[in-house]
């Protein structure tokens, strides 16, 4: 089975000490819990010289029985955002970036 999919990221997310900016996010796929026989940017397998989708769809590819039942499509989105804090007493210290890590996860039935 083939997935295309348009993953799309978040500029930024809400945690502890307030919004962070995404710095990094790496999507993975599974369906029924396993991860795909192999995975790409569909850019990548576009020919050269041949126009970039600006989206940059993601394609996963499953190797499932011609009799499986329906069964989790799931995308997780790992997200690692920066934020500035300031140090000190009542915050008037340095400021200093700080990291935090989300997990964003969607899910279809297929």
């Amino acid at each position: 089975m083939v997935v295309t999919v348009l993953t799309g990221t978040p500029t930024e997310f809400d945690g502890p000490d307030g919004t962070y900016e995404v710095a990094e996010a790496e999507s993975t796929f599974l369906l029924d819990a396993r991860g795909p026989e192999e995975s790409f940017a569909l850019n990548d397998a576009l020919p050269e010289g041949a126009v970039e989708d600006a989206n940059d769809p993601q394609v996963a590819i499953f190797e499932v029985a011609p009799d499986r039942p329906t069964g989790q499509f799931e995308v997780r989105t790992a997200l690692t955002g920066e934020t500035k804090v300031r140090t000190g007493k009542k915050g008037k210290g340095k400021p200093r970036t700080k990291t935090f890590e989300a997990l964003v996860a969607q899910g279809a039935f297929v």
